[in-house]
């Protein structure tokens, strides 16, 4: 019960936040899209929101499943913004045009280090998860999971607004792809 008065409390503290001065206020006729830094606010009040009815959950048995399921959620952020950076980091490596193979392998090796110690840290996460879940409500969470990422991916679409797609697409199209016989990654190391 004080998961669901904490959810709406984080409802209503969302739907009070103010709008940046520069941005036009919405429509009556639309909602506005969540700002990017209000998403995994949204994502966890979703997920506290829907835990303990969806999978069945004692109020004493939710009260130990959902510091579990935050701290995946907080893991799970880290990871993805973690992963971001260093693939960011590479993107403007290949981009300058003056990579060289060593320098990729280095960053592809930092990736690859990043990306495993992100699935050893989920993994132990949803280990603690499930352990104090039956085979039927770990089957449920992975549902609502699987929900929550779609939500994650729909609302980082609207945060970027109408047109991100056009533009994303445009910026692309501008730049000539290397020919196949021009190499764009120096081979020195």
């Amino acid at each position: 019960m004080i998961f669901k008065k904490l959810a709406l409390l984080a409802a209503l503290t969302l739907a009070a936040l103010p709008v940046s001065a520069g941005d036009p206020p919405p429509r009556a006729d639309e909602e506005r899209a969540p700002a990017r830094d209000e998403i995994p606010e949204i994502l966890d009040y979703y997920m506290l929101s829907h835990l303990q009815e969806r999978l069945g959950l004692t109020d004493a048995h939710n009260a130990k499943v959902v510091p579990l399921v935050m701290q995946y959620q907080k893991d799970l952020r880290g990871c993805r913004k973690g992963k971001m950076k260093s693939v960011t980091a590479l993107k403007k490596l290949l981009k300058s045009g003056t990579a060289t193979e060593s320098q990729l392998v280095e960053h592809l090796n930092a990736l690859r280090a990043i990306e495993a110690e992100d699935r050893a840290k989920l993994k132990k996460d949803l280990e603690a998860i499930d352990g104090e879940l039956t085979i039927v409500q770990q089957a449920k969470f992975r549902v609502l999971e699987h929900e929550v990422e779609r939500k994650f991916f729909q609302l980082m679409r609207d945060a970027m607004g109408p047109g991100a797609r056009a533009r994303r697409e445009a910026g692309m199209a501008d730049k000539p792809h290397p020919k196949p016989d021009e190499p764009s990654v120096s081979s020195k190391p």
